[in-house]
């Protein structure tokens, strides 16, 4: 992207990116200076099909396309999932303590789930029962048991109206990838709802980093069920404190602006604007009472704890 600027606020995908990879540090050049950053990606259920057939027109070896096309359909896995989107990421990079960011659309807004074991069930053995020969419309005639130009083979299956209204509506529905794969692109018996009917196909995803640094993850305006609860949260930046708190503030922000250049990640993937605050208002004297404080889990108390605790000690 060629931009190495601070105070970036914005970062939208006209199109999805090749991987997450690229996604991670693409949208990392937002909010580099800890104040609220938003990124958006645009994409629609077609995106993945021109993905992959874009990869399949390109010379390469078998073993590398097998590669990045998995990398795709980790892409989507994450952004069609219902995971944390940051916890997410940083579980693929290898972080598997990494917790919840509390901020992204799927912390702030949780998708609605359904057990689709059933269902998928009924839908997969009608499938077979018809020889995999006929595409949806016909397999939810026959779930439904439609009698319409059916055949008498066809009526006596054994999966003939055994689906009723509830699985013929969910067949009918636009699906997403992860609605079958699940968030992280493996077999899942849960799967998110279907959407609305009147639902646009498009989709916005938000990455937001709100007051504090928090951490990105995709968002979806239009699935959200109604106005969201107010959250109480730090000041940006830690405006209104007093000069010593202040002072503590500057010291941890100074601490986690070194470590994010020393592992090359954004400031908040090691600790919030709010969490420092909180850590400067309550000045901690040992890790069991750092550990209490909102924000610093177990992972990164082991990782950073220390290292806090000094930064502290220094402006003591």
């Amino acid at each position: 992207m060629g931009v190495d600027k601070p105070d970036v606020r914005f970062v939208i995908h006209a199109d999805p990116p090749g991987s997450l990879e690229a996604y991670w540090q693409e949208i990392g050049r937002a909010g580099r200076d800890g104040e609220p950053a938003e990124g958006i990606t645009l994409y629609g259920p077609s995106d993945i099909a021109w993905s992959l057939r874009r990869l399949d027109s390109r010379p390469m070896a078998d073993e590398v396309k097998q590669v990045q096309t998995r990398k795709v359909r980790q892409l989507f896995a994450m952004l069609d999932g219902a995971t944390c989107r940051p916890q997410s990421v940083r579980r693929y990079f290898g972080e598997q303590d990494a917790e919840p960011c509390g901020v992204c659309d799927v912390c702030g807004d949780p998708p609605a789930t359904f057990d689709a074991l059933v269902p998928a069930q009924k839908a997969l053995a009608a499938v077979q029962r018809l020889g995999e020969r006929f595409g949806r419309t016909r397999v939810i005639d026959h779930l439904t048991g439609r009698t319409k130009d059916v055949q008498p083979w066809e009526a006596g299956l054994s999966t003939w109206g055994v689906g009723g209204r509830s699985v013929a509506d969910r067949l009918a529905r636009r699906h997403r990838p992860s609605d079958v794969r699940g968030p992280a692109g493996r077999g899942s018996q849960r799967r998110q709802a279907p959407d609305p009917p009147g639902r646009p196909a498009g989709r916005a995803r938000r990455l937001s980093r709100r007051a504090g640094g928090a951490g990105q993850g995709a968002a979806d305006a239009r699935r959200r069920r109604g106005p969201a609860a107010p959250q109480r949260r730090a000041q940006p930046g830690g405006r209104g404190l007093d000069a010593d708190v202040r002072a503590r503030f500057e010291a941890l922000r100074a601490w986690r602006r070194e470590r994010a250049v020393e592992q090359r990640v954004p400031p908040y993937v090691i600790f919030q604007d709010k969490t420092l605050v909180e850590i400067a208002l309550q000045e901690p004297r040992g890790l069991d009472q750092l550990a209490v404080i909102p924000g610093v889990g177990a992972g990164k108390l082991d990782r950073y704890g220390p290292a806090v605790l000094e930064a502290l000690e220094a402006v003591a």
